[in-house]
């Protein structure tokens, strides 16, 4: 049997809000996303972890304007993921 094709979704969200965070949850529902990645959190060290509904968070890299988040579909299994601070 064929393995179903892996749905990546990369949105520059600008920033987090409960608005933005439910209509990238459906966007991942409706798509059947296997991997999110987020861009422009702006989520420093001191917000609250980003938690997307049906998404399990996998690695995120803090910082009050930019900050990138990456989410993997329940399930779907990961063997690394590493932050590097390469090239900032």
């Amino acid at each position: 049997l064929l393995e179903p094709a892996l749905t990546v979704i990369s949105v520059n969200i600008e920033g987090l809000s409960d608005a933005k965070i439910s209509i990238i949850s459906e966007m991942c529902k409706n798509n059947k996303c296997h991997i999110l990645c987020l861009q422009e959190t702006h989520t420093d060290e001191n917000s609250n972890i980003p938690i997307i509904p049906g998404m399990n968070l996998v690695i995120q890299r803090p910082h009050p304007k930019h900050g990138s988040a990456i989410f993997a579909k329940p399930g779907l299994k990961i063997n690394i993921a590493q932050m590097s601070d390469d090239n900032n």
